[in-house]
């Protein structure tokens, strides 16, 4: 027997046992900041084309803490800098950062060359779930 709830599908029994128990499918947990910084020594300053460090938990699709990814050849299209691996992407004032390195706790990405100005909304989307602007 099958359902929704909340868009997600339910199945309220799987295989022979019949037990009853719930398994939910749908998008996954929301991404949270605890930190971003500029990459080289952790500093508060993110400038325009300029790595970025950003911490935090469920970052990224995989729940075990070893893994992670970086860009592959094959993540360049039309030789243009990915700017999502994974289904994990990062906006800096709302604009496209280029994602290089992807983990459950950590992201390394590069903000555009456009100018910033003052503190800078960073939100990491990982499979469509947007976490909270994070004010850096």
């Amino acid at each position: 027997m099958a359902g929704t709830l909340g868009g997600a599908s339910t199945f309220a029994s799987l295989g022979s046992g019949g037990s009853g128990n719930a398994l939910t499918t749908g998008p996954g947990p929301t991404p949270a900041i605890s930190l971003v910084a500029n990459a080289e020594g952790e500093s508060p300053l993110i400038a325009p084309n300029t790595w970025i460090e950003i911490k935090g938990v469920k970052l990224a699709p995989n729940q075990d803490a070893l893994s992670l990814r970086t860009w592959q050849t094959e993540d360049f299209v039309n030789q243009q800098m990915p700017v999502q691996l994974d289904n994990v992407s990062v906006t800096v004032n709302g604009k496209n950062a280029y994602v290089f390195y992807v983990s459950p706790s950590q992201i390394n990405a590069l903000t555009t060359p456009d100018a910033i100005a003052g503190p800078v909304n960073v939100v990491v989307t990982n499979n469509g779930v947007s976490s909270t602007p994070f004010v850096a």
